[in-house]
């Protein structure tokens, strides 16, 4: 499946965790949907990202409300993105409807690298994860 992003939105949104990051290169990945013609966000990820859907006084970093989350089970604090050097990882944080790596369940705040091409599932809600990388 062909991809290419135009625009990478770094995350999280708050400048002093990214100056304070002990990173100095970000990963910068898409998410291919599988809902909305696939449809890709970019993201540039500086730092943890915690994914779900935003409701009355919480918002996740990366809020996914548009992509029908509720509809698709998504937490409000669902997963969590963490970049180190040698990889970008993928935790569950206690959702009600789980997260899935290529099919397998996730337990539960156990982290897992992930590769491009994983197949990511936060409920039933999927995207496919294409990464450059680190960038810089």
């Amino acid at each position: 499946m062909p991809w290419e992003v135009h625009e990478y939105t770094k995350l999280p949104l708050d400048p002093l965790v990214v100056q304070d990051s002990a990173l100095q290169v970000p990963w910068r990945i898409g998410l291919v949907s599988f809902d909305l013609a696939h449809s890709i966000i970019g993201l540039e990820v500086w730092g943890d990202v915690v994914m779900g859907r935003a409701e009355k006084d919480i918002v996740p970093d990366l809020d996914l409300t548009a992509y029908h989350a509720v509809a698709y089970g998504v937490s409000r604090q669902h997963a969590l993105l963490h970049p180190t050097d040698e990889h970008l990882l993928l935790t569950d944080l206690g959702s009600t409807n789980g997260t899935y790596k290529n099919g397998a369940l996730l337990e539960s705040f156990q982290p897992t690298a992930l590769q491009d091409r994983d197949i990511i599932a936060l409920g039933g809600l999927q995207f496919q994860l294409r990464t450059a990388g680190r960038v810089g």
